[in-house]
């Protein structure tokens, strides 16, 4: 808005010179005199000064848009491992413009906002995956150091423990143990049954501080689905009001997990250990 303010000031300018300079030549017809030659020598100097306003103005935008450029530019090249695909996607944005007056531009543009709205997620410090995508969980268990604090749902949960991914995941518990991180369990059932039980023998005898609840005793803001690693990794179930898993919540934004870790702390208040 502003460059069209200042384009419309240099055309306005150069107009105005024009015409002085039409008024002085009528005036030098009118008047053979040494009095219309300097009227016509002031029109002539009010367009070299219209013109020279308008070139310094686009001069102005040219620069500001090239340091804007620059700045973008540099932005890109610091940001370490996204500087990369940051460039490509600059290049193919570029590199589209030829394709912006056909009918495929829309889609571009909605591909462009989807992943904005991503990327505001991401800078929020939290991102959701689809159930089942585990591999982000995997890899920040695999690089805990302290401590792990999580909950797990014995009758929903049952399956994926005992599945080829849950055994890799348990023995991955095991070996954070073994690097002196601890970790703590709270097993939320609604029957203790044999399964239950089984469950929590197995991490019990990896060396995972166990412990259960009945899903009665907690209140429903305590019913969550969630690990956080090394108190500043969160990983939650998305559930639906019907109850099912819609996605994987990973947050590592400071409040989200603090609250997660005080959900987990009145939770084990309520448990009971379980030693074998």
């Amino acid at each position: 808005m502003a460059s069209q303010r200042r384009s419309s000031l240099a055309d306005l300018l150069v107009a105005a010179g024009v015409l002085v300079s039409i008024i002085v030549a009528v005036l030098s017809t009118l008047l053979a005199d040494l009095s219309a030659s300097i009227l016509l020598c002031v029109g002539l100097i009010g367009i070299a000064v219209a013109l020279q306003v308008d070139l310094i103005l686009r001069l102005t935008q040219r620069t500001r848009t090239d340091a804007l450029n620059l700045r973008v530019l540099g932005q890109i090249l610091s940001a370490g491992a996204l500087a990369d695909p940051l460039a490509v996607l600059a290049q193919s944005i570029a590199e589209f413009s030829g394709h912006m007056q056909t009918p495929i531009a829309p889609l571009a543009h909605g591909e462009l906002e989807s992943s904005l709205r991503e990327l505001r997620r991401l800078q929020s410090g939290q991102v959701i995956l689809p159930d089942g995508d585990t591999a982000l969980m995997i890899e920040q268990l695999l690089r805990v150091t302290r401590t792990i604090h999580a909950t797990t749902f014995t009758n929903v949960d049952y399956e994926w423990w005992t599945c080829p991914g849950g055994r890799t995941y348990l023995e991955a518990n095991a070996r954070a143990i073994e690097r002196g991180a601890s970790i703590e369990r709270v097993l939320v059932y609604k029957e203790w049954d044999e399964r239950a039980a089984q469950l929590a023998s197995e991490q019990v005898a990896r060396g995972i501080c166990v412990y259960r609840v009945d899903h009665g005793l907690l209140d429903p803001e305590l019913q969550r689905n969630f690990v956080v690693y090394d108190k500043s990794f969160l990983v939650e179930d998305e559930v639906s009001l019907d109850g099912g898993v819609t996605g994987c919540m990973h947050s590592v934004d400071e409040v989200i997990v603090a609250g997660a870790l005080d959900a987990f702390r009145r939770i084990r208040t309520k448990a009971q250990a379980v030693t074998s």
